[in-house]
């Protein structure tokens, strides 16, 4: 048996990374609902009546009753057989779904856990894909198997996904032919908003891998080099941070901080600020740890790589990308 320190901390690193496909830096909502189921699966001795008096919604334990959760919860911690989470997924509104992997003979399963988005610190159901669930009023068998996809029922199989998961903007082209340009599910779904073929979605973090190939061009170039530290590009640089090198800034070794907002912001992530002022902000602020002695993600640290970029380029980062990036690439 893992000692629990391990496991906890397991549980919760895993539960920290960003879910698939989320734009936001917001954590979901349902992201503590599947903390805290985590925590009861992998207890050697939890409490079940507790567990559905703390954490079942009201309406699910009326609807149910206690007896029946308890039962219905061991179901579920016996399917799981003791196995560790590796990967988290999030699903619906309100949904977060943990990925176990394949045990012995036993194949690998996917938990949904799915909150109340009127009282989000309540769990509405619980359930296994394909399997038992806490609401017995909820199908929760696995979806019909579907045929490969085909030129021919290309754009019907999108629309039928979309009817239960998929949204998104699609253009394929074959042999320099557009054979599908459309929109399909929902880019509101609050507001029940369409997605159209010309719907504009945010990149998320992607330009931190544009930044990472401009640096390694130059360094391939001898322009840059992997140890060159802070100290050579910037003026007046803290002593606790003159030393930090393009590697440690590429690898999440530098000690920068994630984001370096302030209140008047309103986001950390999505708020312009110049150049100048990151700077300024990063070079004031405090280091996590020791350059080289940890490892955290860090924007701020890809804000100061796409600086050198322009420093050492003459360029700006957009010029720079274009010129070096997208238009060899073939990318408008």
């Amino acid at each position: 048996m893992l000692p629990p320190t391990f496991l906890a901390a397991l549980l919760l690193g895993l539960l920290a990374l960003p879910a698939a496909g989320q734009l936001s830096d917001e954590p979901p909502p349902a992201l503590e609902a599947a903390r805290t189921v985590l925590r009861f699966f992998t207890d050697d001795t939890p409490d079940h009546a507790n567990f559905v008096a703390q954490h079942l919604s009201s309406d699910l334990r009326v609807q149910e009753g206690d007896d029946v959760l308890v039962n219905a919860l061991e179901v579920l911690r016996t399917t799981l057989d003791g196995r560790l989470p590796d990967e988290v997924l999030e699903g619906e509104p309100g949904e977060m779904v943990i990925g176990f992997p394949q045990k012995g003979d036993a194949v690998a399963v996917r938990l949904h856990v799915r909150i109340d988005l009127a009282a989000p610190e309540q769990i509405a159901d619980v359930w296994i894909e394909g399997g038992q669930g806490l609401d017995s009023s909820e199908d929760h068998a696995p979806p019909k198997p579907l045929g490969p996809i085909t030129w021919d029922n290309l754009e019907a199989r999108l629309r039928e996904e979309s009817e239960s998961w998929y949204s998104g903007a699609v253009l394929v082209l074959r042999d320099g032919e557009v054979v599908l340009r459309e929109g399909f599910g929902l880019a509101d779904r609050e507001n029940g908003v369409p997605n159209k073929a010309d719907t504009i979605f945010a990149v998320g973090s992607t330009p931190i891998d544009f930044t990472k190939v401009a640096v390694l061009l130059l360094i391939e170039r001898g322009e840059l080099s992997w140890d060159a530290p802070l100290s050579r590009f910037f003026e007046q640089v803290p002593e606790d941070k003159a030393g930090i090198t393009v590697e440690q800034l590429m690898t999440g070794a530098s000690g920068f901080a994630d984001f370096f907002d302030v209140p008047e912001d309103g986001n950390p992530d999505h708020t312009f600020i110049t150049r100048d002022e990151l700077v300024r902000r990063m070079f004031a602020s405090e280091l996590l740890f020791t350059p080289g002695e940890g490892r955290e993600h860090s924007h701020g640290a890809f804000g100061l790589l796409a600086a050198i970029v322009e420093i050492v380029s003459g360029s700006t980062y957009q010029e720079f990308t274009r010129a070096e990036i997208f238009e060899p690439a073939g990318m408008a």
